[in-house]
């Protein structure tokens, strides 16, 4: 991504879905989660040379594991699907092993915990990664975008109607779509896409001059100073 470029952000709720398309979207929303119970069960921990701290884990090695002992489970899942929700299970973990150095050297005092398995029964966010979107440039012109399904999990399927169509909304068609997540609400009883898209930079007009300083408080809520007036205090979110 160029320097002239941001990363921004639009979120729909996912609407005109058959009940066989929901039904997909449920079971691989259940199977991601499945997996990403496997990848907790074969993430290690990984002593520091130092034998006091702990290392940071890569990705790669855990999706290797769970793609060689869960071959089945990882073989209904498509690839680039499967390996982004295991990639976010170990940035978390990798977060975790952040605050569990920091505490150990006393610079964080507050409790942490690796992450754990979820319920079964739990959904489980679906990222779409560039790579599965920019498959079918047939179907982006169309304004919409399957969800990227594996051989195994196709053949389960009574026809390709049943495959869920996203669509993309009408003002950001013509931009380069980066990620497309998938986010159950109230797990499962809808679901919202979040799509992550390449914009140019707007030039703000801002005068460098005129500074505002903004101090959480613990009496009031915020304190408030500018460079042009009197401070000001909020206390329940009015002046």
């Amino acid at each position: 991504m160029s320097d002239d470029c941001v990363l921004l952000t639009q979120s729909i709720l996912i609407r005109g879905l058959t009940m066989k398309q929901y039904n997909v979207l449920v079971d691989i929303s259940l199977k991601l989660n499945y997996l990403r119970n496997c990848a907790v069960e074969k993430t290690p921990f990984v002593k520091s040379t130092d034998k006091k701290h702990f290392k940071k884990i890569n990705f790669k090695p855990i999706i290797n594991k769970v793609k060689e002992e869960f071959k089945m489970e990882y073989s209904f899942i498509q690839a680039h699907l499967a390996n982004a929700a295991i990639k976010k299970h170990v940035e978390s973990f990798n977060g975790y092993i952040e605050l569990k150095n920091k505490k150990i050297d006393g610079k964080y005092d507050q409790k942490v915990n690796p992450p754990k398995k979820h319920e079964n029964y739990r959904l489980h966010n679906i990222i779409i990664p560039k790579e599965s979107i920019t498959s079918s440039k047939k179907k982006l012109r169309e304004g919409f975008i399957e969800l990227p399904l594996s051989r195994n999990y196709k053949k389960l399927l009574e026809s390709k109607n049943c495959r869920p169509r996203i669509k993309i909304p009408e003002n950001i068609r013509d931009k380069k779509i980066i990620q497309v997540e998938i986010i159950p609400i109230n797990n499962g009883k809808m679901f919202k896409a979040n799509f992550t898209y390449e914009a140019e930079k707007e030039p703000l007009d801002l005068d460098k001059n005129k500074i505002m300083g903004i101090d959480p408080g613990v009496n009031n809520f915020a304190t408030i100073v500018t460079t042009e007036g009197p401070h000001v205090q909020l206390w329940t979110g009015e002046n």
